[in-house]
């Protein structure tokens, strides 16, 4: 019958006042799958639900499919179970539960290969109006038709071919732009799609025209970007005020035309879609009828072979274009009608150190720039650079001659170290600054690029003064300390550590090793840099690998044997078979098994653990990588109780426990030198023999050993020599003894026990583990100590307790000497060495 049974332990016939809880169950039967058929070779996280009338085990269970899959069962509520569902490949299966040591067949199911959606049409649908819907796929099975969620509405699907589906949605009254139909199979969601909505009333809208201006001449390439473009048909002209031309759409956003000629002023930009419907917005284009060059740059060149100008300006046009410097002319290519370049070849025409530069459209008119262009000497590099020594990231200084700040130049500066490239700024006509890039080179020569013209070389020695060789560990958890190894480690310098985005300064230990600390927050594959004060720095290769932080949540079983081998399965987030992990039960590591993210599976290996619980952390190598969690230990052999009486010189010992049997062969140890072979009374209960010696001297924890010597149950600690007394009845007595005095206390043995009154043995006879009487032994007045001994030996007890002597009360006076027997009367007594006690 299911319930609660009370289990109670009896030791000669008297029960143990403890007692144990037993809780029995009736098995989950019948067992009903509420899904006969799930999809096979699914990548996704799915499951199936089981139920049946009678409650299933609060504890998890292992799903097995057939002989090879299995997966994990948890349950839901009393009678529904959810099973997880592996990969499986299709076909027939037969699902089996299994609870601890206990297997359920739940029933058979089919794993089936569920349809693929490859394209529907059309893709784009008029809002208020029901559509029409074609979905092209493969293994569509008219058996088993998909059912379409649109907007929390479900439809079926009609079956046309094995590779085509059909299906009318109903469109809701609603103002979203897009919406989501899902397709299901079996209860499965397995794909999903996106509908646009293209309600007649949103047309075309401009928002950006680039360029903004062109020539009248017309031919200036113009793109817009527009949008609800793609709600549309491809818009088929661009309208210049009333003018149209061919629009051709060169992006989902955007489409470019080429402007038609036209009269000097601004006109309003429209596009014209194919229902002949206008854009509605406010973009306008302006038509120069004379070109104007508004800036040039750079607008200070370097004597060179060859010349590059970039003109910004307005009105241009693509018709013959040509550059006029001085008297040198040059070849134009325009990009836009804003945007022209210009390429001169460097000869004798130019021999002035000034010039304006000018472009034409027809080869007849120039127009002419407003600002200069001085042509000059390339630089030179003279004393070189600060500092001499350079290291990666740091900031370098280039000392030189010719150069000519300008509101263009700095950004028109190259340094060039070695086989790369940096940006420099110009701060004076002798200085550019630039920064090192974080890249490791030996010997390097450096040389700056001025305006197209190439400084003279210098060769530089750059020379790291840091190196790192290796991390420790290189998978850490965030905020752990990293032990760096590596070289020139100076104490004299303040080190920082930059891990991500954060600083950190380091505790240098040797000049070859120093410690780091990292970010509390931190995931991923971060770089780790060393740098000191003077901006010297260095990168390790690699980086390091900071690892989400693993957490056990809960492990099955929660209670282990000792002594012998377990599987217990480990359950958490963040797990990672990309190394190796360890599963650390008490002082005893092991290899985890990876199972999924979320699952591990360790096998705890038999060895001895004297607690009653220990615990179960991940570890990877010598790091501990997860938290801890608490696992019970069961013991073979549990003694629950210890009893115990004298038998002559001898101590009987009675052992009450659990798992003693005939096959045990066990012996009681109180040391790891003295064991004696036990007597089994039942299968609760063995006895063991020990001498007065081991009593007194040894016995302070019990344990039990097999005949292999290996320790099959816990260790019981027990004090059995803690005899004590209470208190003395009565607590004084005259000088002369003879007197009866009786000791309370705890743990009286019968073995050879006497009390002594300030080193005077007493006359003493053992009553109970509770009582002693004994005949008071002659003493002066006052005070006397009250100590116990066993066979002469001193017993050591928790309190002092003392004995107060005092002389015979003596009578002196009796007041009246005369009474009447007839009535009451009161005597008065006068003497000395009266006792109030007494």
């Amino acid at each position: 019958m299911p319930g609660i049974v009370s289990l109670r332990c009896a030791a000669n016939d008297s029960f143990a006042s403890s007692s144990l809880d037993f809780l029995f169950l009736d098995l989950p039967s019948p067992l009903k799958i509420l899904q006969q058929i799930i999809p096979a070779r699914f990548n996704g996280s799915i499951s199936l639900e089981i139920i049946s009338p009678i409650p299933f085990f609060y504890t998890p269970c292992v799903c097995q499919y057939g002989t090879i899959a299995k997966g994990y069962g948890k349950p839901l509520k009393d009678n529904l179970l959810q099973c997880d569902i592996p990969s499986l490949e299709s076909g027939n299966y037969t699902l089996i539960l299994k609870f601890m040591e206990i297997e359920l067949q739940a029933g058979t199911l089919e794993a089936k290969l569920f349809p693929t959606v490859d394209e529907i049409f059309p893709k784009f649908a008029t809002a208020g109006h029901d559509f029409t819907l074609t979905i092209l796929g493969h293994n569509f099975d008219r058996k088993y038709p998909l059912q379409l969620s649109f907007e929390g509405t479900l439809t079926g699907s009609d079956f046309i071919s094995s590779s085509q589906l059909r299906c009318v949605l109903p469109w809701k009254n609603s103002q979203k732009r897009s919406f989501l139909i899902e397709y299901a199979l079996f209860g499965y969601k397995f794909h999903q799609t996106q509908i646009i909505s293209s309600p007649y009333k949103e047309f075309p809208k401009i928002i950006k025209c680039f360029p903004s201006t062109g020539s009248i001449h017309g031919k200036t390439l113009v793109e817009l970007v527009v949008s609800n473009l793609s709600l549309h048909a491809m818009p088929a002209k661009c309208v210049f005020g009333s003018d149209e031309v061919e629009a051709t759409r060169s992006s989902e956003t955007s489409i470019v035309c080429m402007s038609p000629p036209g009269t000097e002023g601004v006109v309003q930009i429209y596009i014209k879609d194919s229902r002949n419907q206008l854009s509605v917005d406010d973009i306008r284009f302006a038509y120069y009828g004379i070109p104007g060059i508004l800036s040039i740059a750079p607008s200070a060149l370097c004597e060179a072979q060859s010349i590059r100008v970039s003109i910004f300006g307005v009105g241009f046009w693509m018709e013959l274009p040509k550059c006029k410097l001085g008297s040198c002319l040059g070849r134009a290519k325009v990009l836009n009608s804003s945007f022209a370049l210009c390429f001169f070849a460097y000869s004798s025409c130019l021999q002035d150190k000034q010039y304006k530069l000018s472009i034409s459209f027809n080869s007849k008119d120039f127009y002419p720039s407003k600002i200069p262009i001085l042509l000059q000497n390339p630089p030179k590099l003279i004393s070189a650079v600060r500092p001499y020594i350079l290291f990666p990231g740091a900031t370098l200084t280039i000392i030189g001659d010719g150069f000519h700040p300008t509101s263009t130049t700095s950004e028109k500066i190259q340094v060039i170290l070695g086989n790369i490239s940096m940006s420099g700024s110009l701060i004076s006509e002798h200085h550019i600054v630039c920064k090192i890039p974080d890249a490791q080179m030996a010997v390097s020569s450096l040389y700056v690029m001025y305006m197209g013209c190439a400084s003279n070389k210098l060769d530089l020695r750059l020379r790291i003064s840091i190196q790192i060789d290796s991390v420790q560990p290189s998978l850490a958890n965030a905020g752990s300390i990293l032990t760096v190894t590596g070289k020139e480690f100076d104490f004299k310098s303040v080190l920082h550590c930059k891990i991500g985005i954060r600083n950190y300064r380091a505790r240098i230990i040797t000049s070859t090793q120093l410690f780091c600390p990292s970010p509390l927050k931190i995931a991923g594959t971060q770089l780790l840099w060393i740098s000191d004060k003077s901006t010297s720095s260095v990168q390790l290769a690699g980086g390091i690998e900071f690892l989400p932080e693993m957490r056990i949540i809960a492990v099955y079983p929660t209670i282990v044997h000792n002594n012998k081998e377990s599987n217990m399965l480990v359950s958490g987030i963040n797990f990672t078979n990309a190394f190796s992990l360890n599963c650390k039960f008490g002082s005893v590591s092991v290899n985890a098994q990876y199972l999924t993210s979320s699952l591990l599976l360790c096998n705890i290996k038999s060895h001895y653990n004297d607690s009653a619980n220990s615990t179960i952390s991940l570890w990877h190598e010598s790091q501990e990588l997860s938290n801890e969690v608490s696992v019970g230990i069961v013991h073979q052999v549990l003694i629950q109780n210890v009893s115990h009486y004298f038998v002559s010189s001898n101590l009987v010992v009675l052992v009450t426990g659990l798992g003693f049997n005939q096959q045990n062969f066990l012996k009681c140890c109180v040391s790891d030198s003295i064991c004696v072979e036990s007597i089994l009374k039942s299968t609760n209960q063995v006895q063991c023999d020990l001498t007065f010696y081991h009593f007194c001297n040894r016995l302070k924890s019990l344990y039990m050993i097999d005949s292999n010597g290996e320790i099959v149950s816990n260790k019981f600690r027990i004090s059995l020599f803690n005899t004590y007394m209470t208190h003395v009845f009565p607590g004084s007595g005259t000088v002369h003894g003879g007197q009866l005095v009786s000791l309370f206390g705890q743990y009286f043995w019968n073995m050879n026990i006497s009390v002594r009154f300030s080193a005077k043995p007493a006359v003493t006879t053992f009553v109970s583990s509770t009582l002693l009487i004994c005949t008071l032994p002659p003493h002066p007045p006052g005070p006397s100590l009250v100590s116990l001994y066993y066979n002469s030996t001193l017993v050591e007890l928790k309190e002092t307790i003392v004995f107060t002597y005092h002389n015979p009360p003596r009578i002196l006076r009796v007041y009246p000497d005369v009474v009447v027997t007839s009535r009451s009367q009161v005597i008065t007594v006068t003497g000395e060495d009266f006792v109030p006690s007494a």
